[in-house]
């Protein structure tokens, strides 16, 4: 499983890039815009090709999703907490940071969950990669697909698959490149 996360700030060309990237075969894209208005990111899904849409996931202002026909909500480790109900057809993600918070998941809301930073982390500065024991290959059981997050590029994607991840997140590498959509033509050709 690949996905692909936006960047937290808008910027030009960004809807014509992710319908490019849509178009090259990219799989779902997590809409993340820490503190973005609700117009601004109306305007930014209202842009966004309609046969795509349903390929999105959002992070907030979630009551857009219904405008748009958008049914995966990724919650936050705070809105977790207060969300214990599933909405029916909707799918759930959400984010932890140690493996020890696996166990309080609900395998019954949640359809996957994001853990990392795998390794150091390309998009936020300073945020290390996560201890060993950390990786899921250390769980007895698990019933929630885990997404390896944090400094996921083309030479290390198929590394953290190994280290017992259901899939991958990538975000820095793939903005920053020079040619994202050839950036994501190469994930999309190692990956199982």
């Amino acid at each position: 499983m690949l996905i692909v996360i936006s960047q937290p700030r808008f910027f030009p060309g960004e809807t014509q890039l992710i319908n490019e990237l849509f178009a090259a075969g990219m799989p779902l894209l997590h809409i993340r815009k820490p503190g973005a208005g609700e117009q601004a990111l109306d305007s930014l899904i209202g842009s966004i090709e309609e046969r795509y849409r349903s390929q999105l996931a959002l992070h907030q202002h979630w009551h857009l999703g219904r405008k748009y026909g958008i049914y995966r909500w990724h919650l936050p480790e705070k809105e977790r907490k207060e969300t214990m109900k599933k909405q029916t057809g909707t799918l759930y993600s959400t984010s932890i940071h140690q493996l020890k918070d696996y166990g309080q998941l609900d395998s019954s809301i949640f359809s996957y969950a994001f853990l990392g930073p795998v390794f150091d982390s390309i998009s936020k500065q300073g945020y290390q990669a996560m201890a060993p024991e950390n990786h899921p290959l250390y769980l007895q059981k698990k019933e929630i697909p885990l997404i390896a997050l944090g400094g996921i590029k083309g030479n290390n994607a198929t590394e953290a698959m190994a280290l017992g991840f259901d899939g991958v997140a990538v975000l820095g590498w793939l903005w920053q490149h020079p040619h994202p959509v050839k950036a994501l033509e190469q994930l999309l050709n190692i990956l199982p």
